[in-house]
């Protein structure tokens, strides 16, 4: 595991040359395995305020990390939840 992490490390650094989501990305081995934990900021980097959508910066890791990880047999789980805040439109 010890070596996956540092893979996906380096992919990361690949996307994120300037580590601006070094802060916002956690990766631990656990006794289950990998734990893999993105870290909303004040500034909204992965979702804007109030808004399910994923920004740029997210489809971007999810992608890198979807990569490294389809090439293992192990089975992901997937937990996460949003802001509480609604997003108000004026006709």
């Amino acid at each position: 595991m010890s070596k996956l992490k540092d893979q996906l490390l380096q992919s990361i650094h690949h996307l994120d040359q300037q580590d601006k989501l070094k802060d916002q990305i956690e990766i631990t081995v656990t006794a289950e395995g990998l734990r893999i934990e993105l870290m909303e900021s004040a500034k909204g980097t992965f979702f804007e305020l109030g808004n399910a959508t994923p920004t740029p910066a997210l489809r971007d890791l999810l992608a890198v990390l979807s990569h490294e990880l389809s090439k293992l047999p192990n089975k992901i789980s997937i937990e996460g939840h949003t802001d509480s805040l609604r997003l108000f439109r004026t006709a």
